[in-house]
């Protein structure tokens, strides 16, 4: 065995009895818009002045959204003020909801992506976000990349759609690395406890460690660029990316 596997192994071992306690951030462009059809086309993230400081946010909590969607053809829709009255959702109350009644907006469930709330278009009232009436696969939900899938309802517009495929026509946030996206690096064909919402399992383990000793960067090279002291534009496998890994793996999903 290689040095290198062996520095591997014994920092493994290490690990495994050590604890180990863990951005307003912005839709990425291009894929900012959703579709109406009977208003068009969605911006979610151009509104303001400048351009993008008023657009949609996705809450560093994970809990919730924020800022504004800009329809061409119905104006602005307000999707929460980001300060929702406890800190971590919208309450949005359903007795005589109005404008002006406060802590309104759309929230994120951080266990399996699903949106509720409501949020306000100023020239078409409300559209709920809670649809989850409709089949699984059509309610409107946030996948662990931050993209935005299935429908929500305007009772004066009808559906707006979530979730068309083609680069540009969809909404997606930019959601910072977890411990867990950064230790769930085995292929899905390899990945034999692996699951729609991510997991980490032995697999991950084995591939991280074949990737490390391999110097593959698509594999072990997880460490975050603020981390990665021998990072460099092609990527580099080193000492951070291993301490990186082994941390998130102990953290897991």
């Amino acid at each position: 065995m290689n040095t290198k596997a062996l520095t591997v192994l014994s920092l493994l071992v290490a690990a495994s009895t050590a604890t180990v306690a863990v951005a307003q951030t912005n839709v990425e462009s291009p894929n900012k818009f959703a579709w109406s059809e009977n208003c068009g086309w969605l911006n979610w993230a151009d509104s303001g002045n400048p351009s993008g400081a008023q657009g949609a946010q996705f809450a560093v909590s994970g809990t919730f959204l924020s800022g504004f969607v800009w329809g061409e053809n119905i104006g602005y829709i307000n999707l929460g003020d980001g300060t929702p009255t406890n800190g971590i959702s919208y309450s949005n109350p359903t007795t005589g909801i109005v404008i002006g009644i406060p802590d309104f907006g759309v929230n994120v469930s951080t266990i399996d992506g699903s949106l509720s709330g409501f949020a306000w278009g100023e020239n078409i009232g409300w559209i709920n976000f809670n649809t989850s009436s409709l089949p699984v696969l059509q309610r409107a939900r946030m996948n662990a990349t931050g993209r935005l899938l299935g429908y929500a309802w305007g009772e004066n517009i009808g559906w707006i759609n979530l979730d068309l495929t083609d680069s540009g026509k969809f909404v997606d946030f930019f959601v910072a690395p977890t411990a867990c996206s950064m230790a769930d690096v085995a292929s899905d064909s390899l990945d034999t406890t692996y699951n729609p919402n991510g997991s980490v399992g032995p697999e991950d383990l084995d591939a991280f460690i074949a990737g490390f000793i391999a110097n593959n960067t698509s594999i072990a090279d997880v460490a975050s660029d603020s981390l990665d002291t021998t990072y460099n534009p092609n990527g580099f496998v080193g000492a951070e990316d291993l301490d990186a890994f082994i941390a998130a793996f102990i953290l897991g999903c």
